[in-house]
């Protein structure tokens, strides 16, 4: 008689928690708390007690009226304030203090109701403590097929020594597009994570990378060439002075010549004339004046003053990037600038200056 009198004790116990015995989790009910317990799509029967991690089938396991462990969860939502005490009726509104909440209260579940969550530094995991999503705060917390995004940084979320079995479910996370140059845009990072498990529609994004940094400046161009030599002096009929000489050539780049040089005074009271200008070349030498029968020479021609041509752009790095020891990826630069053109040309010599004087003999070395 008294074992049935506790047997009766311990049913109106189960039916007065929500869960009767021998009763699915499917014929819904009233939880402890009184409120109305969602229904579950998973088949088989809760069992008050059981280990209830949140499960593709949505399948309360221990009749505590949610798909996870009431006693072990911390609760987001959009509207929630990270001041709260992360209850059900209390949630907090970001991940990062979530996180926090768990690791101050050995929580093993954070439990995300539907909307976005953006970061604004990356989310470090905490091993042992599973992120689920899927969740319905604005129907008592039901779990379904309800859309959980999570935007971040470069990097959204970094995974690192997780011993423990650490579960991320029914979440979107989506990184941030890269802007610093050779760096990637990466939606999880894990490195030494062997508890790491990513299941049921968990969706990673990553942004776009940056470009590869640019390659280093190409070499100087190479000297323009020297400025031809001045022309020789004319004979003595003064109508010829020497010619100027020709201006020095760039052979990569023959718009770069120089000027010819200045021809050779005629009489006295004249200098020989200024050399011609080429471009952006230098100018050439002025030409010699005149001395009696000695012809005077020409002045060297200038030096250029123009630099040779800017180097292409060299081509985009085509080695593939490599990982850090941080785990990051690195993207490869950038190749060298291809060098310069040579400097435009010297300017040419000055021509000589003709004989002058009606007593002036020709020799054989002045014309």
């Amino acid at each position: 008689m008294l074992l049935c009198r506790l047997l009766s004790v311990l049913t109106v116990a189960a039916v007065s928690s929500g869960c009767a015995v021998g009763e699915s989790p499917d014929a819904g009910g009233r939880d402890a708390s009184g409120d109305v317990r969602p229904r579950d799509t998973g088949p088989g029967m809760c069992m008050m007690g059981a280990t209830d991690e949140p499960d593709p089938a949505n399948f309360d396991a221990n009749c505590d009226g949610i798909d996870g462990d009431l006693a072990q969860a911390v609760f987001v939502a959009d509207d929630g304030i990270d001041a709260n005490t992360g209850t059900r009726e209390q949630p907090v509104r970001t991940l990062t203090a979530a996180i926090e909440r768990a690791r101050s209260g050995r929580k093993t579940q954070i439990l995300v109701s539907r909307g976005m969550y953006p970061l604004t530094e990356t989310l470090v995991l905490e091993s042992g403590v599973g992120i689920y999503g899927g969740y319905d705060r604005r129907n008592s917390w039901a779990r379904g097929d309800n859309q959980v995004i999570v935007t971040g940084a470069r990097i959204a979320v970094d995974a690192r020594v997780l011993r423990n079995t650490t579960r991320i479910a029914r979440i979107e996370l989506r990184s941030a597009d890269a802007t610093m140059p050779g760096t990637a845009s990466i939606a999880l990072r894990a490195v030494d994570a062997p508890g790491l498990e990513i299941l049921d529609g968990t969706v990673l994004t990553a942004g776009r990378g940056a470009a590869g940094a640019n390659g280093m400046a190409g070499n100087p161009g190479g000297d323009g060439a020297n400025g031809g030599a001045g022309g020789d002096g004319a004979n003595d009929s003064q109508n010829r002075p020497g010619a100027g000489g020709a201006g020095g050539m760039n052979a990569m780049c023959t718009s770069s010549g120089g000027g010819a040089g200045g021809g050779g005074g005629r009489d006295p009271q004249f200098r020989g004339s200024d050399g011609s200008p080429a471009g952006l070349s230098g100018p050439g030498g002025m030409g010699g004046g005149t001395s009696g029968c000695t012809p005077a020479p020409g002045q060297p021609g200038q030096t250029p003053t123009a630099d040779g041509v800017t180097g292409a752009s060299g081509n985009g790095g085509a080695a593939q990037g490599s990982i850090s020891m941080e785990g990051d990826y690195v993207g490869a630069n950038g190749e060298p600038g291809r060098d310069g053109t040579a400097g435009s040309g010297g300017g040419g010599g000055g021509g000589s200056s003709g004989q002058t004087g009606a007593l002036c003999v020709d020799g054989s070395g002045n014309g």
